[in-house]
């Protein structure tokens, strides 16, 4: 699902609702000018349009951690680390000693967040407001000093419980927090201040587990994963041959799932609903993009992705970002085929060039039934690449995705009566297709 910004949307109306402003927090807004529109230019602003989670995959995962118990850092992160997973560990710091913040100075070096679970672990709904704020404002500048690789901005109430002076605390010192809960998340949560995380329930297994990454994509959601103890140490433990199994399906679903610590994905969320993108110029070589927010540049950072329809004429495409290549690919969608690509914020003009045809004869054609994909496709290859599919039964829910080998010559691939049976065991006939990817978008071999 791709969210789209309408053009007169008033930016500050989309602040009020996600962040509120402080003069003196972390959301104190900048002036952004915006360029007037361009008068009889042959393109509108309209058909840019904004991914909801990066790169415009379906779902958005975050993996969370509290208590800092020593099998989080000793048993998961290891696992982690291998398959290129990053999480966030929410840790106490009146609770950590010299060995533990190695360990967390490790896990931020790899990328992964290290958050505030408060200085002390206290039930603040039962401390006076001073207390509150030395606990919540003392723990953002114990690990900020500690950790210097990165910024606390993020926060995860103690035993999930918080009141209207902890909200009101919690905005001055943090972008974002987590509660305990039982729900998925939207792709625009109401408040991101409570933002609910799903720890293990009763009789739960890596099954269980697993279908709740099914239900996050089916819904857009963003499910955002809570865990204590792993193995038999910590509170409600995770066996970690689940933990290494649920692991590993989640990188099968890197494509479709997007999982990322929860810093990332809150930032995300707060520049995508107050960005806004225009032409700049456009030519048959080179279509140039202006990529603004109202948001701290130190704070919000994210690459947002981006979607314009492939301009006549091209076959491919490359995308850079202030000298920077950026991710770029070329897709069919019900649109048509289009440009996806990432670009950051006042980061400078986003450059999409045109990729030389000569290297690839492609074409791609498509029957579009409905909003759920098409019943039927057809990609004729010239030159050797690989089709990447997510496949969808025919009630638009996910049954599978893979990729298969296109070969030079010519070689032609129809979606209902393909000559690839299977992918990753899928029958292909009679499903539909929803996404076709050339991916890379020019790959001779």
């Amino acid at each position: 699902m791709e969210n789209r910004i309408p053009r007169g949307t008033p930016v500050a109306a989309l602040l009020a609702v996600l962040l509120p402003l402080s003069g003196t927090g972390v959301h104190a807004a900048k002036q952004v000018g915006y360029l007037p529109a361009a008068k009889d230019r042959p393109w509108s602003d309209r058909e840019i349009e904004l991914a909801t989670w990066s790169r415009f995959r379906p779902s958005a995962l975050s993996m969370t951690f509290d208590d800092n118990s020593t099998g989080q850092f000793e048993k998961a992160l290891p696992w982690m680390d291998a398959v290129g997973i990053r999480g966030t560990f929410f840790v106490i710091p009146d609770r950590m000693n010299a060995d533990a913040w190695n360990r967390a100075r490790v896990a931020a070096a790899n990328g992964h967040e290290i958050g505030s679970h408060t200085l002390s672990h206290l039930v603040l709904a039962k401390e006076t407001a001073a207390r509150q704020e030395e606990q919540l404002a003392g723990s953002k500048r114990v690990i900020d000093s500690l950790i210097p690789s990165q910024k606390c901005l993020t926060l995860a109430y103690p035993y999930g419980v918080h009141d209207s002076v902890t909200l009101a605390l919690t905005r001055r010192y943090y972008i974002a927090a987590r509660v305990v809960g039982s729900y998925l998340n939207s792709a625009a949560p109401g408040d991101m201040y409570v933002v609910e995380g799903r720890g293990p329930e009763p009789k739960m297994d890596v099954h269980a587990y697993n279908s709740r990454l099914r239900d996050a994509d089916s819904k857009g959601a963003w499910l955002v994963e809570m865990y204590h103890g792993i193995e038999d140490e910590g509170s409600e433990p995770i066996r970690l041959d689940w933990f290494r199994q649920h692991l590993g399906e989640i990188k099968a679903q890197e494509s479709i799932v997007w999982a990322a610590p929860f810093v990332d994905v809150a930032e995300y969320i707060a520049e995508r609903q107050c960005a806004q993108a225009r032409y700049l110029s456009r030519s048959d070589s080179k279509v140039i993009i202006n990529l603004q927010d109202t948001l701290p540049d130190s704070i919000y950072r994210q690459p947002l992705g981006l979607k314009i329809p492939l301009p006549p004429g091209w076959t491919g495409a490359e995308a850079e970002q202030a000298g920077a290549p950026m991710w770029c690919v070329i897709r069919m969608t019900p649109q048509g085929p289009c440009i996806l690509f990432e670009g950051i914020p006042d980061r400078g003009p986003i450059v999409l060039t045109r990729r030389s045809g000569a290297e690839m004869g492609n074409t791609l054609s498509g029957k579009w039934d409905d909003a759920s994909g098409p019943s039927s496709y057809r990609i004729r290859m010239t030159e050797g690449s690989w089709l990447s599919t997510r496949i969808l039964n025919v009630k638009g829910a996910r049954v599978g995705s893979g990729s298969a080998p296109l070969w030079p010559g010519g070689s032609m691939i129809d979606g209902s009566n393909s000559p690839y049976k299977s992918v990753r065991g899928v029958t292909l006939s009679p499903v539909r297709v929803r996404y076709l990817d050339i991916n890379p978008a020019v790959t001779v071999r």
